[in-house]
């Protein structure tokens, strides 16, 4: 009787090697999809961080808007602009500000060329306004800052009434009225993403903040 000598046949060393080749594709495929769940989870925080930040950013810009004159006496004009792809407003400065005045600032979405900025960039602008113009100057006059990159299908609306006999309703266009809206309304979407977003964003400074006084009458010009 032929007794078999120490080690492995060639078909035992193939079969081993398939295996352990096997072994090593399923350890390689579960590390890759931990480490891919792993940078999801961190762009998802990431992007919520995003998120809460440019919401406190957009509440505390339109709660402080302020409901400037513009226009002649008899018009009583609010220089508050708004349509679907942005608006403009002004705001009163921080009292910290020696200079005191007005900022004029505008938030629109600037859409993106190529795919390294698809969708397109929320932009939030700022400039110091001596006077009544509702135009941003240009150059160092404005400072300029991105509040969200890669956003897509954006909208705003505005909620409130234009006079004392009508409803208030959602609209898309808010030019110059006798009134500033009570609510503005952001929907948008993020890049890869089929989910709408929306913020509604309260106006906290009503009408009477802006009032002009009269040649002769302390009070404020009349409402349409």
């Amino acid at each position: 009787m032929m007794r078999r000598s120490g080690g492995f046949t060639l078909m035992e060393m193939l079969l081993g090697m398939a295996l352990l080749g096997l072994l090593t594709l399923a350890l390689f495929s579960a590390l890759r999809f931990g480490t891919q769940s792993w940078e999801r989870a961190e762009a998802k925080a990431a992007q919520v961080v995003d998120l809460a930040i440019v919401e406190t950013v957009l509440r505390r810009e339109v709660a402080k808007a302020f409901p400037l004159r513009v226009g002649q006496a008899n018009e009583n004009k609010i220089a508050f602009e708004g349509d679907a792809e942005g608006l403009k407003f002004f705001t009163a400065l921080p009292a910290h500000f020696s200079t005191g005045g007005l900022s004029l600032v505008e938030l629109r979405h600037v859409r993106g060329s190529g795919e390294a900025n698809a969708g397109g960039d929320l932009m939030l602008r700022h400039a110091l306004q001596n006077g009544f113009e509702t135009e941003l100057p240009s150059g160092d006059d404005t400072k300029e800052s991105r509040l969200l990159r890669g956003v897509t299908k954006v909208r705003f609306d505005y909620y409130g009434r234009e006079t004392d006999f009508i409803e208030p309703a959602w609209t898309t266009v808010w030019v110059q009225s006798a009134r500033m809206p009570q609510l503005v309304r952001l929907t948008f979407q993020l890049v890869g993403s089929d989910e709408d977003r929306e913020l509604v964003l309260p106006l906290r400074v009503g009408e009477e903040a802006g009032c002009y006084q009269a040649a002769f009458q302390r009070q404020c010009g009349p409402r349409r």
